[in-house]
C-alpha cells in the first residue's frame, strides 16, 4: 500500500461543509444499513464513479470488497485537508475487487509497507476511483469504523480468543483440569489489559493502531498469562513428580531428597524464576536420585545373586559363611559410592569375587570331608584286592560281610555330610566300587568254586604231630 499523505493543510470551511452535509445525506438515505458489523451502501445514481450496490467494509478483518478488479482507488480519510487527491490513501483493488486494509492483521511487514497498520487505523468517509483521464470526483459519501471501532473489534474477537485459546492450553495441561488461583489472577490481569488497549486516552487518542494493537494483545497474553501459568504449571507438574521419585524404593536417602526438593522448588517464584531454574534444579536433583536408585538396585541384586548361586548350592562347604561375608563388605561400599560408575564396577567386582569362591569351594578348598573318604575307600580296595586275589576268598564269609558292611556305612554317613563336589565325585566313585565288589562277592557265593579253607593250628595239633613222630 503506498501512502500519499503530505503535510496536512487547513481544511477549507466551504469543503467541510459540504462534507458534512454529503455525510449525513448518506446517513440519513433508507437504503443504507449495518448488517454484522458490516457497512452496505446502495448506490447514488450516477453516470460515473463507483457502482457501489455492493460495496462492502468488514472492519473485523479490515476488508473493503465490492469494487472493479485491478483498479486504482482513493480512500478518503475523515476530515481528510486539500488537495483530496494527495492527502488520500491511494490503494489498488486486487482480482477479486477487495482492497485489504491489513493484510493478515498485524502480521504486515512495516519494513515494506510501513504505512500498513496505520490505514486500518482510520476512519473513512469517502472512496473514489482513478480513470484514465482524470480523477472522478465523490459521487457519494461513505462512512467506515472508527479507530476505536477498528481495535475494538480486534480485541473484543482476536485478542480475547488468542487469549482464551491459551487458557485452554493451560487448562489441559494443569493436573486439576482447571486454572489455579493464581493462574486465574494471571488471566484477570491480562483480560483487564487487553480491554485497556482500545481504551481512548483523555485527549481523544489511541496508544495503538489496529495492527499494533494485535502485536501489543499477544504480548500481553504470553507475558501476562500464558508465561506466568505455564510456570505455575510446570511447578506444580515438578511437584507431582517429586512425590513419586521414590516409588517402588522405599529408600530413606531418596525420602530425604524428596524433602529437600520439595521444599526448594516450592520456594520458586513467578516473579523471581523461570521454568529454565526448576529445570535446572532438578536436572541436580535427577542426578542424585538415579545414583541413589542405581545403589539401590545395585545392592538388591547382591542378595539375587546369593540366592541364585549360593543359596541353591548346600555342599560346597563355608561356601554360604565366606559369600555373605563378602556381600555385607560390598554392601558398605556400594552404599558410599558417589556415581553410577563406581557403583557399578563394585557390583561386577562383587560377582567376579563371588563366582571366584564358588569354584574354590566347590572343588574342595575349605573342605576335608573328602580326604576322610578317600583313605577308607583307599582301605576297602586294599582289603579287597588280598582277600579277593590274593587269598582267593571271592565268596561272602563272615569277613567279607563284615568289610561290605563297613564300607556301606562309611558311603552313607559321608553322602549325607559330602561337603563338596570333589566329595559328589569321590561318591560316585566309591558306591560304584562297592556295587561292584558285592556284585562280585555275590556271584563267586552263588556259581563261584570253593574257596580255600585257611586251617587253624592249635597245641593239640602240635602234640599230635610229634607223637606220630616218635612211634
Amino acid at each position: 500500500m503506498k501512502h500519499s499523505f503530505k503535510k496536512i493543510i487547513s481544511i477549507a470551511p466551504l469543503f467541510a461543509f459540504s462534507l458534512a452535509l454529503g455525510f449525513n445525506s448518506s446517513l440519513s438515505n433508507d437504503n443504507a444499513a449495518l448488517v454484522n458489523n458490516v457497512v452496505s451502501v446502495k448506490r447514488v445514481v450516477s453516470t460515473e464513479g463507483i457502482d457501489s450496490n455492493l460495496l462492502t467494509f468488514d472492519s473485523d478483518i479490515g476488508i473493503l470488497g465490492g469494487l472493479l478488479p485491478n483498479t486504482t482507488y482513493h480512500l478518503v480519510p475523515l476530515n481528510c485537508p486539500e488537495p483530496i487527491e494527495t492527502n488520500s490513501y491511494e490503494l489498488t483493488s486486487n482480482a477479486n475487487g477487495e482492497i485489504s486494509l491489513l493484510d493478515d492483521i498485524g502480521e504486515v511487514d512495516i519494513e515494506v509497507n510501513p504505512d500498513a497498520k496505520e490505514v486500518y487505523g482510520t476512519a473513512f468517509e469517502g472512496i473514489y476511483m482513478n480513470s484514465a483521464a482524470s480523477i472522478v470526483e465523490f459521487n457519494e459519501r461513505y462512512k467506515f469504523p472508527t479507530k476505536k471501532d477498528c481495535l475494538m473489534n480486534l480485541i473484543t474477537t482476536d485478542g480475547y480468543i488468542i487469549l482464551e485459546n491459551e487458557k485452554i492450553k493451560i487448562v489441559n495441561d494443569n493436573p486439576s483440569n482447571d486454572l489455579d488461583k493464581e493462574q486465574e489472577e494471571f488471566y484477570e490481569v491480562a483480560k483487564s489489559q487487553l480491554s485497556s488497549i482500545y481504551n481512548e486516552r483523555e485527549d481523544g487518542g489511541f496508544d495503538y493502531t489496529p495492527g499494533q494493537a494485535l502485536e501489543e494483545a499477544f504480548n500481553i497474553v504470553k507475558y501476562e498469562f500464558t508465561d506466568k501459568a505455564e510456570f505455575v504449571n510446570y511447578k506444580t507438574n515438578t511437584l507431582i513428580k517429586i512425590g513419586h521419585l521414590n516409588d517402588a524404593y522405599n529408600d530413606s536417602v531418596i525420602a530425604e531428597l524428596m524433602v529437600a526438593a520439595t521444599y526448594n522448588v516450592e520456594k520458586f517464584t513467578v516473579d523471581n524464576n523461570t521454568i529454565d531454574d526448576i529445570k535446572n534444579y532438578m536436572k541436580e536433583v535427577s542426578n542424585k536420585v538415579d545414583i541413589r536408585k542405581n545403589i539401590c538396585d545395585k545392592q538388591k541384586l547382591l542378595t539375587t545373586k546369593l540366592n541364585d548361586d549360593v543359596d541353591t548350592r548346600t555342599k560346597p562347604l563355608q561356601l554360604h559363611e565366606k559369600a555373605y561375608a563378602l556381600k555385607d563388605v560390598y554392601f558398605e561400599k556400594i552404599e558410599n559410592a558417589k556415581t553410577i560408575e563406581e557403583t557399578n564396577k563394585l557390583y561386577d567386582e562383587f560377582v567376579k569375587e563371588i563366582d571366584n569362591l564358588i569354584v574354590s569351594s566347590s572343588w574342595g578348598k575349605y573342605c576335608y570331608l573328602h580326604w576322610i573318604y578317600i583313605v577308607v575307600l583307599a582301605f576297602y580296595a586294599i582289603y579287597f584286592i588280598i582277600r579277593t586275589w590274593i587269598l582267593k576268598c571271592k565268596k561272602l564269609d563272615v569277613f567279607n560281610v563284615i568289610a561290605v558292611s563297613i564300607f556301606a556305612v562309611c558311603s552313607i554317613v559321608f553322602t549325607i555330610f559330602s561337603a563338596c563336589d570333589l566329595c559328589t565325585i569321590m561318591l560316585i566313585a566309591g558306591w560304584s566300587f562297592l556295587i561292584l565288589t558285592v556284585a562280585i562277592y555275590g556271584i563267586y557265593t552263588i556259581v563261584g568254586k570253593n574257596d580255600p579253607v585257611l586251617k587253624t593250628i592249635t597245641n593239640e595239633d602240635i602234640e599230635r604231630k610229634n607223637a606220630k613222630s616218635k612211634n
